[in-house]
C-alpha cells in the first residue's frame, strides 16, 4: 500500500533533532585552537564545536567523543606544544583548527605563521589516520569589528593584518586540498548587530558561533552523513516523478528527513509504517539534497542523494 503523506507533515521540519541516531561509525571529533574555540565568554553549550555537535547528533551522527585543546591567548607554537603534551592517539575522524589571532595580536613574527600551521595540520592529518578530508580550517574571526577593537588605535590595522593570515591559511589549505570556512565575514558584522558580541565586548557571542556552524554545515554535514553510512546494507530506491518523489525500501519505514546543501533540514515526516511513501515535491525548491531515510528504531538505513530540477 502507498502511503501519501498530506501537507501537514509537511511542516514537521526538524522533528527529530532530538533524538540521537545510531549509524555505522562514530564521531570521534577534535578541536584545536584557541580562546574561539574555547568559547571565551559563552556558555559550554554555546562554543561553535559543541553547537557543531549538537548539529550532527541532531541529523544522525553519533558520537564518541568532543575533545577541545585550545586556551584563551594561545600562538600558534602554544597550541603544538599543546598537541605534544597531550599525547592525542590517531582515532579521530574529524579535526578542526582555528589558530592565529593571538600571533596577530602579541605581534608575533608573521614569518613563523605558516611553518607552525603546516605542522598543526601534520598532526591533525596523522591523528585523522591520514585522512585528509577529515580535516579542516577555520579562518581567523576579525576583532577589529568589536566595541574592544574600536577601542584601539588602529583597527584598520587589525583587519588588514587578519586579512594576510587568512589569505596565509587558505594557501596552506590549497596546498594539502583541504577545507577552508571563511567565517570572518560574519565576525564583520559585528558592529552592525551588537548580538553577535559577547558581554566581554571582544569575543563572539553564541549567535556569532551559531552563524559560523553554519557555514561549516554546508559542507560537513551533507559529507559526512553519506560517509558515515557508506555500508549501510537496506536496500532504498528512489524513483523521481513529476511531482512527487516515491521511496522504496526492503524494510518498513519510520521517518524520512530531506537535507539540502546548506546543512539545513527541509522536510522531516515521522510515524510512517510502509515500505513504499510517496512525498509530495510542490513545496520543495530545486536542487540537490540528502535524503535520510530511518526505520522504527530510528536508525538510519539509507542515505540518498538526489537532484530535484
Amino acid at each position: 500500500m502507498k502511503l501519501v503523506l498530506s501537507l501537514s507533515l509537511l511542516l514537521c521540519l526538524n522533528a527529530l533533532c532530538a533524538q540521537e541516531q545510531m549509524v555505522r561509525q562514530s564521531l570521534r571529533y577534535l578541536a584545536l585552537g584557541d580562546s574561539y574555540t574555547i568559547g571565551q565568554s559563552v556558555a559550554l553549550n554555546d562554543r561553535w564545536p559543541m553547537q557543531l555537535k549538537d548539529s550532527l547528533v541532531a541529523r544522525g551522527t553519533k558520537f564518541d567523543l568532543l575533545k577541545i585543546i585550545a586556551t584563551t591567548g594561545w600562538r600558534t607554537d602554544n597550541l603544538i606544544n599543546a598537541m605534544d603534551a597531550a599525547k592525542l592517539d590517531s582515532s579521530y575522524n574529524l579535526v578542526s583548527i582555528l589558530i592565529g589571532v593571538n600571533n596577530q595580536y602579541q605581534g608575533a613574527s608573521i614569518s613563523k605563521y605558516v611553518p607552525d600551521l603546516v605542522k598543526i595540520v601534520d598532526r591533525a592529518i596523522a591523528l585523522a589516520g591520514n585522512d585528509t578530508a577529515a580535516v579542516f580550517l577555520v579562518s581567523i574571526p576579525d576583532y577589529a569589528y568589536t566595541p574592544f577593537g574600536q577601542g584601539t588605535f588602529n583597527p584598520t590595522k587589525i583587519s588588514a593584518e587578519i586579512d594576510i593570515y587568512n589569505d596565509l591559511m587558505d594557501s596552506v589549505a590549497k596546498e594539502y586540498g583541504i577545507k577552508y570556512f571563511y567565517i570572518t565575514a560574519i565576525s564583520r558584522q559585528g558592529l552592525n548587530d551588537k548580538d553577535l558580541v559577547a558581554n566581554d565586548g571582544l569575543h563572539p557571542s553564541a549567535k556569532m558561533y551559531t552563524g559560523f556552524v553554519n557555514e561549516i554545515l554546508k559542507s560537513i554535514v551533507i559529507e559526512f552523513v553519506q560517509k558515515v553510512n557508506e555500508n549501510q546494507q537496506v536496500d532504498i530506491k528512489i524513483i523521481q516523478h513529476r511531482d512527487t518523489l516515491e521511496v522504496n525500501s526492503e524494510e518498513t519505514l519510520f521517518s524520512i528527513e530531506m537535507i539540502n546543501m546548506e546543512g539545513q533540514s527541509v522536510l522531516s515526516v515521522l510515524n510512517l509504517n510502509d515500505s513504499q511513501v510517496l512525498i509530495p515535491l510542490n513545496k520543495i525548491e530545486k536542487g540537490i539534497y540528502v535524503l535520510l531515510v530511518k526505520n522504527k528504531e530510528l536508525k538510519t538505513i539509507g542515505t540518498k542523494k538526489i537532484v530535484l530540477r
